[in-house]
């Protein structure tokens, strides 16, 4: 097995067991809750732990079918927290987002785009001077939010945007990544090598030597995943490999 970032395999093993116990644990509790607030603060639990508990299954090899399995699970997890107004992240974007980059991973456009439906967010326009990190990552958000809904053009000016931010501490990734999207959009294999080239190196010096050293999202990069599903289906090869990107060829 690859070390992916600071965890051994029997500390995953280890965390993955933990992580079953969490969502066991909440779940029940969820079936006998009533009061919205309780079952909010719930499904944002188990709304990470599934997607970390898929995410820990990945980086220990186990099968396709388990690792996606637990990904639909946050997505539903995912799905009923926006859908109840009192959820405590019903506008976080980042956690919207991170479940629609689940439902591309897993071939289910449709959940995909019913997750997109949810929530509208606006992109900064790109301005030298004021344009902030915060502002590249929510044009990242709303490109990718525009694309699953099949607004085309939309995404492609958000993406854009959030795009010229790549020298911007904090907002490189979210532009490298908007610059996959939109050279998804475009049709440019090159471009769009070179783009998820950045998310990886990004992911990977995050993982082996910053902040997702020790946490569990640094085991596998699932945006660049994603967008790996979105330039497969436009027709594209996906010749770039990574250990943290694992099936992106399936």
């Amino acid at each position: 097995m690859i070390q992916l970032n600071d965890y051994s395999p029997e500390h995953i093993q280890a965390l993955s067991a933990r992580y079953a116990e969490e969502i066991r644990k909440h779940s029940d509790w969820l079936s006998s809750a009533d009061e919205p607030g309780a079952r909010c603060e719930l499904l944002d639990s188990l709304t990470r732990e599934w997607r970390v508990k898929g995410i820990l299954d990945s980086a220990l090899a186990r099968p396709k079918e388990d690792v996606y399995r637990s990904f639909r699970r946050s997505i539903e997890a995912c799905l009923e927290l926006f859908t109840l107004a009192a959820a405590p992240s019903y506008s976080n974007p980042v956690a919207l987002v991170t479940g629609v980059h689940l439902a591309l991973i897993i071939h289910d456009r449709q959940l995909a785009a019913q997750l997109a439906s949810l929530r509208t967010y606006e992109a900064a326009v790109f301005k030298e001077g004021s344009f902030t990190a915060e502002a590249a990552v929510m044009g990242y958000i709303a490109a990718m939010i525009a694309f699953v809904r099949g607004q085309l053009s939309e995404a492609q000016a958000a993406g854009a945007s959030a795009a010229k931010a790549s020298q911007m501490k904090g907002g490189a990734v979210f532009a490298a990544q908007a610059a996959a999207l939109i050279a998804v959009i475009e049709r440019s294999p090159e471009r769009f090598h070179g783009a998820l080239s950045s998310v990886l190196t990004w992911h990977e010096k995050e993982a082996t030597r910053g902040r997702l050293r020790d946490k569990p999202e640094g085991l596998l990069c699932v945006s660049a995943l994603a967008l790996c599903r979105l330039a497969a289906a436009s027709g594209m090869d996906i010749t770039l490999r990574s250990p943290y990107v694992p099936f992106s060829e399936s």
